[in-house]
Parts: structure tokens; C-alpha cells; sequence
């Protein structure tokens, strides 16, 4: 779970009685960390199947090697903070269901990060090399680029947001001013939901602008367009959209919970809270 929620638990004044601090010590209970140490281990072996070497079948990857080599090692490189977060949270779900309180949040929240700048770099350089393929122009592939980005990045938002938190006492649940609020555990938010926004935006156009450059490609290429170049572009096309759906799927829960806490947190029902918790 990648939500800024849990590390204000980090920085709670211990046996403070208080309505937030009774919902935030959820993130301690058995049931919820038996979950997370679940999902942490689909988590760790699907980061391990998409580590494993793969054979070219699928009949677009035939016609295009940017399926076969460039986006399939984008995958790999992107398979590695998958599996470093899974390894986290399980760390961490398996501490706190022995009830140590050594709580390893700030690495979780930089290795989901960085997860979601690797999807943005694979549908960045899909654009990139199928523009170059229908220019008839070679593109070389940007992967020194793409680490820098992808692991620089999401290491500058956490930092700060985490700095603004914790900094100086680490003491964020004695805020009591609006202003105290905003300054010091918005950001945190803000650091962590805004990439993640961006990148919900930015991935379906490129895939669309991608999946036109691949129509276009194939009817050059082949100097026709039956129904197998046909069946062809729409297999990129679901291959895409597939990517699309299931980021959502995975990432939206944890928008919508950040949005609902800043709005209607005094007037949330507490099972709305959790329920959306034990979603993400």
C-alpha cells in the first residue's frame, strides 16, 4: 500500500488518545497486515515471472521488436522496484503482526514511485520509436535516461515530502492549526498523489497516439491492410489498453482515497476509510 496516510502513524505520539490516532493504529491490526503480507507475495512473484526470460509468439511482437526487446526490457527494468516494494511490505506487514515498531514506510512509498515512472518511461519510449519508425528516422534507445528518471525522481518526492513530515520533531499529530496542517502534512500528499495523477493522465494519450503510429507503420510496411495487419493493430491496441486498465485498477483506490481525506475526513464513516485502506 503506497498511501502518505500510514506514515503519519509513523510520527503518532504513543497511547495519545484521539479519534485519528484509534483509526490509524488499523494499519497495526492482524487482519489488515495478513493482507498486505498476501498481496506482497503475488506482488514478489509476479515481479519474478516478469523478470524471467521471454519467447517472441504473439504475433505482433513477430511484426514489431519493440515489443520483443525495447518494452520488454523497460518491464524488466521496472520489474525491480516491484520487487524490491514487495519485499517491503512484507518486511513490514510481518514486523507488525510480531509488533515491532520499526516501520520501513518512506522505502515503500519510493520503490511504488518509482514503479510508476517505469510505466511512464515504457509509454514515453513506445511513442518515441514508433514516431521514428514512421519518420523513417532511427531512435535510439534512452535507458540511461530512463534510470536517471525513474529512480532520481521519485527519490527527490519522497525526501521532501518526508523532510516537510517529520522535520523537526517528527511529532506531526501535535498539529492543531490549520495552517500547521497544510504546511507540514499536505506536501507529503501532494509529492506522493500528484506523479501518480500525472501519470494516469499522460500514459492512455500516449498509448493512443502510439496505437495510430502502429496503424500507420504496418500499412507502410506491408504496402497493404487486410484483415491480418488489421487483427495485428488491435492486438497493440488491447496489449496497450490492458496496461491502461490495470494500472488504474491498481492506483485509482489510493487517488480517491487521498482526495476523500482531505475533503470529508471529519465526515467519513469509519468503515468507508478502511474499506478503501484494505482496497489498496
Amino acid at each position: 500500500m503506497a498511501d502518505p496516510t500510514i506514515q503519519t502513524f509513523c510520527c503518532h505520539v504513543a497511547n495519545k488518545a484521539s479519534s485519528s490516532v484509534n483509526l490509524l493504529i488499523e494499519f497495526h491490526s492482524r487482519p489488515y497486515n495478513t493482507l498486505c503480507l498476501a498481496s506482497s507475495v503475488f506482488g514478489i512473484l509476479g515481479s519474478i515471472y516478469q523478470l524471467l526470460p521471454k519467447r517472441q509468439t504473439t504475433v505482433h511482437e513477430r511484426h514489431f521488436d519493440f515489443s520483443a526487446v525495447r518494452g520488454r526490457n523497460i518491464h524488466f527494468y521496472g520489474s525491480v522496484p516491484d520487487q524490491l516494494y514487495g519485499n517491503c511490505v512484507f518486511v513490514r506487514s510481518l514486523l507488525w503482526i510480531i509488533n515491532t515498531e520499526l516501520i520501513p514506510a518512506g522505502c515503500i512509498q519510493y520503490f511504488y514511485m518509482a514503479t510508476w515512472f517505469w510505466t511512464l518511461c515504457y509509454a514515453i519510449d513506445m511513442k518515441r520509436m514508433l514516431k521514428a519508425q514512421r519518420l523513417h528516422r532511427p531512435d535510439n534507445e534512452h535507458v540511461k535516461c530512463y534510470h536517471f528518471t525513474s529512480w532520481s525522481s521519485p527519490a527527490v518526492f519522497t525526501i521532501i515530502g518526508l523532510g516537510i513530515l517529520y522535520i523537526p520533531d517528527a511529532n506531526c499529530h501535535t498539529l492543531t492549526t490549520m495552517s500547521g496542517i497544510l504546511f507540514h502534512i499536505l506536501p507529503n500528499y501532494l509529492f506522493t498523489f500528484l506523479p501518480l495523477l500525472i501519470i494516469m493522465v499522460a500514459n492512455p494519450i500516449l498509448y493512443c497516439l502510439s496505437s495510430r503510429d502502429v496503424e500507420h507503420n504496418i500499412g507502410v510496411t506491408n504496402r497493404q491492410y487486410t484483415q491480418r495487419e488489421r487483427n495485428v493493430v488491435d492486438a497493440i491496441r488491447w496489449k496497450f489498453s490492458l496496461f491502461t486498465i490495470v494500472f488504474y485498477i491498481c492506483w485509482l483506490p489510493n487517488l480517491i482515497c487521498g482526495v476523500l481525506i482531505w475533503t470529508l475526513w471529519l465526515n467519513l464513516p469509519r468503515v468507508i476509510i478502511i474499506t478503501l485502506w484494505y482496497s489498496m
